[in-house]
């Protein structure tokens, strides 16, 4: 625990002791002890390369912190807990699957049509793959949405 007053006064505290639960205090300042601050600084790096491998332009942020949460939980970890398995797959019972990501990277420019059309195509729709509702505007500087 991080030492805050929500969680070292009053009802959070009580509750703990009367669970029987041992609660051991981090030392100031050394967020290295929480193993959840040491996760999301993990996530946010992750996060980080993929914008900057991509080029991608920040207002995606969020997507690449969804991106890299999902592959992580989807992936193995030298965790002896897991006994090998993905966390995804502990948690669920299912198989974990990211095939999904595989053609595609995290940020990628494709055009695709809703009905064929002859080339050249006037007004391609441009966007990303998956289930993301984010369009960009067509040739004609329309914004286009789904």
């Amino acid at each position: 625990m991080d030492g805050s007053k929500e969680q070292t006064l009053g009802r959070f505290k009580k509750i703990a002791q009367q669970a029987g639960i041992h609660i051991k205090q981090n030392k100031p300042y050394s967020p290295w002890q929480n193993a959840a601050e040491v996760g999301i600084k993990e996530l946010k790096r992750g996060a980080g390369r993929q914008m900057v491998r991509a080029g991608a332009p920040k207002p995606f942020w969020a997507d690449a912190i969804e991106f890299v949460a999902y592959v992580q939980s989807h992936t193995c970890w030298p965790i002896y807990e897991l006994q090998g398995e993905t966390p995804e797959t502990v948690v669920s019972g299912e198989t974990a699957d990211i095939s999904q990501f595989c053609e595609l990277s995290f940020y990628e420019w494709i055009v695709f049509r809703d009905e064929p059309v002859s080339f050249p195509n006037q007004n391609p729709v441009h966007g990303r793959p998956g289930n993301c509702n984010r369009l960009w505007a067509s040739n004609d500087g329309q914004d286009l949405e789904e």
